[in-house]
This record gives C-alpha cells, structure tokens and sequence, in this order.
C-alpha cells in the first residue's frame, strides 16, 4: 500500500492532538493562524496551511525545519518519521574559528559572530564560531585572548596556531 494523502495525515495529526488534550493545536478553526502565538501550549502553526499541529509531528521533513525545534549538538537534518520529527546527525558542530552551520550553529560553548573583513559592508559578510574574550583568563588553558583585527574582534584562540 503506498503512502497516505497529505490531506488523511493531516487529520490523523488532528485527531492525535485533541485526544491528548491539545485543544485547539490542529483543529483548523476559522480563521486559522500566522504565526505559533496562535496556538496553544505544545502547538505550532504551519506555513503549509496556516492550522495549528503538535509540536513536532509531521507529514514532511519541512513542517520539522519550520518549527524552531532544538536537536543534539552536530550538524545534520530533520526528517519526518511515523509522522515525527526525528534530527540525523551528519557531522560534529563547527568548532572555534571554524565557519559557523546553518543556522549559526556552532560547538557548545561557542556563538556565531557575524563581520566583515577589510573591505567592510561592501565585500562578503563573514560568520565564524568564536568565544568572546576579555583577557587570557577566559579562554582557558592553552588558549589565549586576542584581538582579530578586521575580524571578530577579541576571541580566544590556540596558543601555538
């Protein structure tokens, strides 16, 4: 038997919902909403059709992608499975200096900086994953707190490279 209608899926996510008590998290009430906001607790709305579904159900890897969820600390992707949300891991996070993932993911511990190089707004937009410093002291050992001119500004980086 091939897969189900988009349209049959979407209801068995309905039906799911108000049987867990969601409410009003799929039931597709006039007018309908723009943005989570307005739904309840547990719920987001899709950019599909604009109803509210289950936090973190799915019919397609996009109505993952579209609902902000969090996943393990590595790069990868969200694909629906028995129509939930499930995070695949491809590779580990971008670590210091290293450009940063989509998303702006970066290593625990780390931010995403975003800068231009010398030749300013006018040339490309550069995002590295950097630990903010102030002195030596908050990098830890083997590191060192400088300063990337035309860069990201004060970061910690390796002592010996």
């Amino acid at each position: 038997m091939g897969a189900l209608p988009t349209w049959f899926a979407r209801f068995a996510l309905v039906l799911a919902c108000v049987a867990m008590g969601g409410g009003d998290c799929g039931g597709g009430s006039s007018p309908g909403c723009t943005s989570d906001g307005d739904c309840g607790d547990g719920a987001y709305c899709s950019s599909a059709d604009g109803l509210c579904y289950v936090l973190g159900s799915c019919v397609a890897a996009a109505d993952c992608a579209e609902q902000n969820l969090t996943h393990t600390n590595c790069t990868g992707a969200w694909s629906c499975v028995s129509q939930s949300c499930e995070w695949t891991c491809s590779g580990p996070l971008p670590g210091r200096g290293q450009t940063c993932g989509a998303g702006d993911a970066c290593a625990s511990g780390l931010e995403c900086i975003h800068y231009y190089g010398v030749a300013g707004p006018s040339g490309p937009e550069f995002r590295t994953c950097e630990k903010r410093c102030t002195a030596d002291a908050d990098c830890g050992f083997g590191s060192a707190c400088v300063n990337v001119t035309d860069g990201p500004g004060r970061v910690c980086r390796n002592r010996n490279g």
